[in-house]
């Protein structure tokens, strides 16, 4: 039984400490066993014929023999590799042992990450034949290509089936035409990227939209408050994609000042005004800058920024002026004599009357009995030429 402390049970020698188990193992097992060299301190895990060797407490091949394919061989330190030295292997494969039956079987695997496809390695995530497709009736292109709906059914998000819509021209499920694939749904853009550049445009649901407020010129290929003057409003003209405001209402007054956006002939508000005569006030219908207070007015009362031309009381009135009653209505004047221009002067509610003929300018003919005849007031003005009446009634010798 050789040195080591061997022992002899029935013929058969077995160890008799772990020394005598050297190569073979790393403990020699006691008991109804003993005699049993195990792999592993204390371990219950014999390696068997074949004189297999123990390496750091694993079974590993201690020669071809371990190898239970026969074309294997046992590399030290106890690998059975596919064929001599491993060289078995083709392209794509490497070699990796599996414990059988108290030995080991060396095989050609595909790496991590790829498949076995009718002895060719693959991607995992590629298709090796119709059978890794799904829904049924998809196809698949070949060993390592992708698989391709079969039926228009088979898409969704908008998407289409059928050949060359798919990048790789294959029949698939693809966005069509120019649209982008938005996390498997079909749209104009995903993100504002997407978008043509210089255009201004942002992405939004799916469709490049110009900002609020904004709307697309195609003549210039970008995004501006206006393409032509249709497109602005309150008489505004378009500049360079802006609508501005121009004669005779130049100034634009913006929400900010008193009523909304609109053009104006000079002032948005009295602040406007200001440095004007009198600095006058804001009348914010037309925009112009008028009267503050009565004095600033020809005729009439000011009320917000506008002369009236009729009056309540005499306080309405410049200074020097009356509120006279003429015809019913009530207008500024300077009382005094009354001449012939449509107003009541003496305020006496009579316009033109009782006007003093020497204020009248003579008539054209001034020969004879016409020697000093005078025009009428007709209408707020004299008449010219004076006819009979006007001659007869300076002369009763007029014929």
């Amino acid at each position: 039984c050789g040195t080591n402390a061997d022992s002899s049970d029935n013929a058969v020698c077995k160890c008799g400490s772990a020394p005598a188990c050297t190569g073979l193992s790393d403990y020699c097992a006691p008991g109804a066993a003993g005699g049993i060299c195990v792999c592993g301190a204390n371990g219950t895990t014999p390696c068997g014929a074949n004189a297999n060797a123990c390496v750091s407490g694993s079974c590993r091949c201690g020669s071809a023999s371990a190898c239970k394919d026969t074309s294997d061989t046992c590399v030290p330190p106890g690998n059975c590799v596919c064929g001599s030295l491993g060289t078995a292997c083709p392209t794509g494969k490497a070699c990796s042992e599996t414990p059988v039956d108290g030995g080991f079987v060396a095989n050609c695997n595909c790496s991590t990450g790829q498949k076995d496809c009718n002895g060719k390695c693959i991607t995992s995530t590629t298709c090796c034949d119709n059978a890794d497709c799904t829904p049924t009736g998809d196809t698949c292109t070949g060993q390592g290509g992708s698989c391709k709906c079969g039926t228009a059914s088979a898409c969704t998000g908008g998407m289409e089936c059928g050949p060359g819509v798919s990048p790789d021209g294959g029949v698939g499920c693809a966005c069509p035409g120019a649209l982008k694939n938005c996390s498997g749904k079909c749209a104009a853009c995903c993100v504002a990227a997407d978008c043509p550049k210089g255009t201004g445009e942002t992405c939004t649901a799916g469709a490049c939209v110009c900002p609020t407020g904004q709307i697309f010129c195609d003549g210039v290929g970008k995004c501006a408050a206006c393409c032509d003057t249709p497109d602005c409003s309150d008489g505004k003209l378009c500049v360079d994609g802006t609508c501005k405001c121009q004669a005779p209402t130049p100034k634009e007054c913006g929400s900010a000042d008193a009523g909304t956006d609109r053009c104006v002939a000079a002032c948005c508000s009295n602040t406007d005004c200001l440095g004007n005569a009198d600095g006058l006030a804001c009348n914010l219908t037309d925009g112009t800058c008028g009267c503050s207070t009565a004095k600033d007015c020809a005729k009439g009362a000011c009320s917000g920024g506008i002369c009236s031309t009729t009056c309540t009381t005499t306080t309405d009135c410049a200074a020097g002026e009356d509120c006279c009653v003429p015809a019913g209505s009530k207008i500024c004047l300077v009382k005094g004599d009354e001449v012939c221009d449509g107003k009541d002067n003496d305020c006496d509610g009579i316009i033109d009357d009782n006007i003093d003929p020497s204020k009248m300018p003579l008539c054209t003919k001034q020969k004879g009995v016409c020697k000093g005849a005078r025009a009428r007031c007709v209408n707020g003005a004299p008449k010219q030429p004076c006819d009979d009446n006007d001659y007869r009634a300076n002369s009763s010798d007029y014929e």
